[in-house]
């Protein structure tokens, strides 16, 4: 893990600065004092994301590769020196997904999420602008990157809020929950013609038509699965933002569920999505495939390329 060490100096200079003004406080002669940590750590998906976050003033840290795994040690090792730690994926497909996981993973971490417009952009190599470092050369201000920040959400939706009283409630994040809802492909889907409105999950590629019952069961499933407190479970089971009205704020997904062109096309089974075509057969996961079908269309088949039954011989001798 890349940065740790400048982690912890950061920590140990902050608190050396602290120290010193606390004790040069006559309020504070008998009161010991104790380390605070940093207010943030980011997690980058390389080190050309780490030096922009440097830039800024903030403590970065990085893996070897996009797709390494944060062990538990390590999460718990970074979050002994910042408050909040923030994750700045890619914005392709593979960093999408692998930050999907890590949110799961460790339910604090706030997942910074590039804007969609930074695709639009093209690179020198005319590929489509997807990380951090793209994004500060559009927009380089320091203003714009703490904006950023500023509404990173976690998936832990459950929250304690401190009323005009002082007093602290228990209460669930609306934004937080449906922004989890909708990361793990939650969604609806509109009718063109008649624009009736579906609530469906999506799968990989598979969209599976649900209703509001099966998100709210989704819910009290994850926190029963996440924290062992019945304090949340109730708040889930009771409170009314669990309820359709508040499903209907999930977002309209834009599905196209084509499955052939002028030369290809698609099957789809239990374990794979299948292009055909005059060149060959193509194999994708369902996950990477970018066609959508319908769970019921899908054959409970598990596909397996055999060989060929025969082969084709052409004996140029007998040709007319």
């Amino acid at each position: 893990m890349n940065g740790l060490r400048e982690l912890k100096q950061a920590f140990m200079r902050y608190n050396e600065q602290k120290r010193a003004e606390h004790e040069s406080n006559p309020g504070n002669e008998n009161k010991p004092y104790r380390d605070q940590k940093l207010d943030a750590v980011i997690i980058c998906s390389g080190e050309r994301d780490a030096v922009n976050v440097q830039s800024f003033g903030y403590c970065p840290i990085w893996l070897n590769s996009e797709s390494a795994r944060l062990d538990v040690f390590s999460y718990k090792e970074i979050c002994k020196y910042a408050e909040i730690v923030y994750n700045i994926p890619d914005i392709d497909e593979t960093g999408k997904k692998k930050a999907v996981e890590l949110g799961l993973q460790y339910l604090d971490i706030h997942t910074v999420k590039l804007p969609d417009w930074l695709t639009t952009y093209r690179d020198l190599r005319g590929k489509p602008r997807k990380d951090l470092r793209d994004f500060v050369e559009l927009r380089e201000k320091r203003a714009d990157f703490e904006n950023l920040l500023k509404i990173a959400r976690p998936y832990k939706f459950w929250t304690w809020e401190t009323n005009n009283k002082g007093l602290k409630n228990l209460e669930i994040n609306t934004e937080y929950m449906l922004n989890l809802l909708s990361d793990v492909g939650f969604g609806k889907l509109q009718d063109r013609d008649t624009q009736k409105e579906t609530f469906v999950k999506v799968n990989g590629n598979i969209v599976k038509e649900i209703t509001s019952k099966d998100i709210r069961a989704f819910l009290v499933k994850f926190v029963r699965q996440n924290v062992a407190d019945i304090k949340v479970w109730n708040l889930v089971l009771n409170s009314s933002r669990t309820k359709t009205v508040t499903m209907d704020d999930l977002p309209i997904i834009d599905i196209d569920f084509t499955c052939n062109t002028l030369d290809t096309q698609y099957l789809f089974f239990n374990n794979k999505s299948v292009e055909v075509s005059g060149k060959g057969i193509t194999e994708h996961r369902p996950s990477d495939c970018n066609r959508y079908v319908w769970e019921s269309e899908v054959s409970e088949h598990r596909f397996k390329r055999l060989e060929p039954a025969f082969t084709i011989k052409y004996n140029e001798k007998y040709e007319a």
